[in-house]
């Protein structure tokens, strides 16, 4: 599929803006012509994909979300075949993801009350029709600035009623976010989703994840060694620890029994979406990381008439391409554009942000010292989008947490950029800020990794850097952090195989070994 922007798709979907597409998939937002609104259209290749897996999955999304009809869960409107495409049409839900709203700190009591009284009655409603969601996170509730809240993503949900045998026992989701009984692979019931769910609370009411590590097996070792009492003692509300203290147990039968009595103990949900008096969100909360002030101290109103004075020269004098405009490579891109004041909300139906390709609208500027006033000072400001989400370090300063509630104001001049998160490598970069201008970087950290296929006759251990990978054969490539690996393939009937090997981002290294061919 091209770009079918104004296209009709699949003989009723007029497409208006696509947010996602790689080789198999794409997500784009159009308007349902039958049915005359706007929706989210979820498309997967069959063809293409060659992984029936994934397939299944992706039907099995389909119809769990078409049978759950909440007011607080993203509703599916139909979905089918067409031709080699399986689709899913769903409803468009214009807000952003909880995490957003994790980086704010002054929102009332009542508020966290509202949003989880709606938040555990639509999981207690998707419990009562036997759906295990198993992929419980901040990015996978969405919310607006009425305070609107849905539950999204039921990608990785397990229906009982299926008889997935194998299904119930399967390690999928977050690790960071997972239950003790999850991350050992135990048989799930509904009570998985409630201490994942209990993870969110405590993460909103203290700004961080209690089990998150520096990697994946750390959050995973955090988690297993969890002794049952959460750490509440910088909780924003105190009279919730009762509930976090019910959710956070380490044994299943020890947890509060279900979703519902959360609702009870938090006083109820009547239904009415507007029942607190605390307003919108955009309009009433403000950023918690206090070490940020001094990146908002310019007035608004200052930064525009700087803008249009320097537009303004600009127009009338010759200009000149910088060299760090635009980078685009391997799904991250970096571009400067005129600023403004405020990114467009996350979609809340999507939770895998698109690495667009958007326009370099304005990408030269005149040489500051010769054509500016000493006396003017021209900041410029940055705006990060990143997938799924990073700490950000400016010059090895943290700043802040995607996603960003709005751009980073900076003067002129260039940055070490870092992207960081706990379960994939490291994003480095430097940029260049120019006066004036607002450059925004995107970046899908799933493109950091390097892979490795290994084919091994007749079958091997794999090890690297003295980790264990488990034994051949794999049914799809190994995913590593790119660097320098020692490798040793083993098989106790033949002599071990040992040899360097370099992961490099993006790509995948074949390692093809016999041990029998070997021997002769």
């Amino acid at each position: 599929m091209g770009d079918l922007s104004g296209e009709i798709l699949f003989e009723k979907f007029s497409i208006a803006e696509c947010f996602k597409k790689d080789e198999h998939t794409a997500v784009y937002l159009a308007d349902h012509i039958f049915l005359g609104k706007k929706i989210i259209l979820k498309v997967l290749n069959t063809e293409t994909i060659g992984d029936d897996q994934k397939i299944q999955r992706f039907k099995r999304e389909a119809k769990i979300m078409a049978k759950l009809e909440h007011p607080n869960i993203i509703k599916v409107l139909d979905f089918g075949m067409f031709k080699n495409y399986f689709y899913i049409s769903q409803e468009y839900f214009k807000g952003y993801n909880l995490r957003r709203f994790i980086n704010f700190n002054n929102f009332s009591a009542d508020d966290f009350r509202h949003i989880f009284s709606r938040f555990f009655s639509a999981l207690q409603y998707a419990h009562e029709n036997k759906v295990i969601h198993r992929d419980i996170k901040p990015e996978n509730i969405f919310i607006n600035d009425d305070l609107e809240v849905k539950i999204g993503d039921f990608g990785l949900a397990l229906s009982i009623n299926d008889n997935l045998v194998t299904g119930q026992f399967s390690i999928v989701g977050t690790p960071s976010y997972m239950s003790p009984e999850q991350i050992s692979g135990e048989k799930l019931n509904e009570k998985s989703d409630l201490f994942s769910s209990g993870i969110v609370m405590l993460e909103l009411l203290t700004g961080k994840n209690p089990f998150m590590g520096k990697d994946i097996n750390e959050s995973i070792n955090n988690i297993v060694n969890f002794d049952g009492v959460p750490d509440t003692g910088d909780v924003k509300f105190p009279e919730f620890i009762p509930i976090l203290e019910q959710l956070l147990k380490k044994s299943p039968k020890a947890r509060i029994t279900s979703a519902g009595d959360v609702v009870k103990e938090l006083g109820g949900y009547e239904g009415d979406q507007a029942s607190f008096s605390s307003g919108s969100i955009k309009r009433e909360l403000k950023p918690k990381s206090e070490n940020r002030i001094f990146l908002y101290l310019i007035p608004l109103l200052l930064l525009i008439i700087v803008i249009g004075y320097y537009i303004n020269f600009t127009l009338n004098s010759s200009s000149k391409a910088d060299e760090d405009s635009r980078m685009s490579k391997n799904n991250e891109e970096i571009v400067d554009t005129p600023p403004v004041n405020e990114p467009e909300p996350a979609i809340a139906t999507d939770n895998n942000p698109e690495v667009s390709q958007e326009k370099n609208i304005a990408a030269t500027q005149e040489t500051p010292e010769n054509n500016i006033d000493e006396t003017t000072v021209l900041p410029g400001s940055l705006f990060i989008e990143c997938f799924p989400w990073a700490d950000v370090y400016i010059d090895s300063e943290k700043i802040d947490t995607t996603p960003l509630p709005d751009n980073i104001i900076l003067p002129a001049g260039k940055y070490n950029l870092k992207l960081q998160h706990p379960e994939f490598p490291l994003y480095e970069t430097e940029i260049t800020i120019l006066p004036g201008m607002n450059k925004t970087v995107k970046v899908n950290m799933d493109t950091l990794f390097g892979f490795a296929e290994f084919n091994i006759f007749p079958w091997g251990e794999v090890i690297l850097n003295k980790k264990s990978f488990g034994h051949t054969p794999y049914s799809e490539p190994v995913k590593l952090i790119p660097g320098n690996y020692d490798l040793v393939i083993k098989n106790p009937s033949f002599k071990k195989k040992e040899e360097k090997i370099t992961i490099k981002r993006n790509d995948t290294l074949k390692v093809n070994f016999n041990f029998k061919k070997n021997m002769e």
